[in-house]
């Protein structure tokens, strides 16, 4: 199960970043995973995941072209 999580982890740093650049989908995934390692520490970590996807899920609404989007889109 460990390696399902890794790769909704990646999905979701990749949409959280915006597709079409390299520094979009490495800046989403330094925020997933500084989200995901340190919310541990003050949540439970089954919370703590949830709520980062929570939180992803609730970015890419209201941005879906991510923090960073490619000239193209």
């Amino acid at each position: 199960m460990p390696k399902v999580r890794r790769l909704v982890l990646a999905l979701l740093a990749v949409l959280l970043g915006g597709v079409g650049t390299f520094e979009g989908p490495a800046l989403g995934a330094a925020v997933i995973g500084v989200l995901s390692a340190g919310l541990p520490w003050v949540l439970s970590p089954v919370l703590a995941d949830v709520l980062v996807f929570v939180l992803a899920i609730i970015f890419i609404k209201f941005r879906p072209q991510g923090l960073i989007s490619g000239k193209g889109v």
